[in-house]
């Protein structure tokens, strides 16, 4: 039997510096986008392009090799498109490092194959029984999951 999980992802961002993922446990995904002749970024224009989690501890980052990936987010961005980042707090009081993967593995299921990072959808438990509403009007992900 699989493992029962429901969580509502708030997200946050977007954002250009890949740092702001790294302050708390969080998933998060990398997006391509562009912005609005006003400046501001365009919600219509979001691409996942990666996705991950983290367990919020700013010398994890260390440890992550992201000058491989880095290159092919910057291959695959729109033409004059930016790389922004958006996370989703997930609290170690609330969440253990398992449910973020789980997580992870499912967004990836449901949005693969992605352009960058590993294909974990032979990895996911497919008696999970996962359950995921967005918030915030604009949302780089459908409104709800229902598995």
């Amino acid at each position: 039997m699989g493992k029962q999980l429901s969580i509502i992802l708030q997200w946050r961002g977007p954002f250009e510096n890949l740092n702001k993922i790294f302050t708390c446990p969080c998933v998060y995904l990398v997006l391509t986008a562009k912005k609005s002749k006003r400046g501001k970024w365009n919600p219509l224009s979001y691409e996942i392009i990666d996705l991950g989690q983290t367990g919020g501890n700013p010398k994890e980052k260390e440890s992550y090799d992201f000058s491989e990936r880095k290159k092919i987010w910057i291959k695959t961005k729109q033409k004059n498109g930016y790389v922004v980042f958006k996370f989703a707090n997930m609290p170690e009081n609330q969440y253990k490092e398992d449910d973020r993967k789980i997580i992870e593995c499912f967004l990836r299921e449901k949005h693969g194959p992605l352009k960058c990072g590993p294909n974990y959808a032979a990895d996911f438990n497919k008696g999970n029984v996962i359950k995921i509403l967005n918030s915030r009007k604009y949302k780089p992900l459908y409104d709800k999951y229902l598995k």
